[in-house]
């Protein structure tokens, strides 16, 4: 049987693009598939261009993200995971964010491909992540 490669775009609010490229080496997985979307990196440092990962201007220019997220669905990614959709928060209020994470969602569906939410289930959260939880197909919970 054939195994299926995916293409993965991780966009991250939460780790830098480098960080999580080191803990994926350690671990023994492969980021050849990967392509990070880093929305923090350029906020604490000068980048410098890489193959495989892109520096957003800032953690709020979901416009960018959605743009470079486009781009990349069109060269065949399949696979998108956001962490974290509670980080945020820290950046936009509750509905530019509601509005980035409809557009992601649209965007991603339109391609075929698929999109990994991660949020913490804080009582502050929780009216995002019900407002979200209706445009996705299904929810995991492991707060258990």
């Amino acid at each position: 049987k054939q195994v299926q490669t995916h293409k993965v775009v991780y966009i991250t609010f939460n780790k830098t693009g480098d960080f999580l490229m080191e803990e994926f080496s350690k671990k023994g997985l492969s980021v050849d598939n990967v392509f990070f979307v880093d929305a923090i990196s350029k906020s604490l440092r000068k980048t410098a261009k890489r193959k495989n990962q892109y520096f957003v201007s800032s953690p709020a220019a979901f416009d960018e993200i959605i743009n470079i997220v486009n781009q990349l669905l069109v060269r065949g990614y399949d696979q998108i995971i956001l962490d974290s959709l509670t980080n945020l928060l820290v950046y936009q209020n509750k509905p530019q964010v509601r509005s980035f994470i409809t557009s992601l969602i649209a965007a991603t569906k339109k391609r075929g491909a698929r999109i990994l939410l991660y949020a913490l289930l804080k009582d502050e959260h929780q009216n995002l992540i019900n407002a979200v939880s209706k445009k996705v197909d299904r929810i995991i919970d492991y707060s258990e």
